[in-house]
């Protein structure tokens, strides 16, 4: 995390970030949203490696389409209890583009029963989306009301100094 350009674009979505990688549990959901390119799977990679790096915690990254597709294997080759298994053994869920999964009714389902198993438990789920919650209707109103109740923060795109240190950094790497 700490290698990761901070500006007015991302202050706040770095604090929670910090917050939930220090603190996992505190603030048991953290739902970031921005437009595409805004740094939104960076920041999720960042906080899973600074995770793996303290190994203190069981966690899980995936796109939505992951676990979309991982569901639906479990579902028609009967392997739901060790998909379930996988899900409820964890410190910190990441999912990617939770957009993905708008409309998508029977993995929606599944993706809230395992959201509210982990809420229950205590545990960190991290979320991003092109959109805010309250902008996901497609989500159902009960799993909006899950995510909008947690750290809800938004990415913006970089500029000025902050777009320079970006592009610089990108062109060392």
């Amino acid at each position: 995390l700490d290698q990761l350009v901070e500006g007015e674009h991302n202050r706040i979505a770095l604090a929670d970030a910090r917050q939930v990688t220090e603190h996992p549990g505190d603030e048991t959901t953290l739902f970031i949203h921005g437009a595409t390119g805004t740094g939104k799977t960076r920041l999720l990679q960042a906080i899973h490696e600074q995770v793996l790096r303290g190994r203190r915690y069981r966690s899980l990254s995936v796109s939505a389409e992951q676990f979309m597709t991982s569901f639906l294997e479990a579902l028609h080759g009967r392997g739901m209890p060790s998909f379930r298994a996988k899900h409820r053994d964890l410190d910190l869920l990441i999912v990617d583009d939770l957009h993905f999964l708008c409309g998508k009714r029977t993995t929606l389902i599944e993706f809230q029963n395992r959201l509210d198993q982990l809420l229950q438990a205590g545990r960190q789920v991290i979320v991003t989306a092109n959109r805010p919650p309250a902008e996901l209707p497609e989500l159902g109103p009960e799993l909006v009301g899950r995510l909008a109740s947690g750290l809800v923060c938004g990415l913006e795109q970089a500029t000025g100094e902050s777009k320079r240190t970006l592009v610089r950094d990108l062109a060392r790497e």
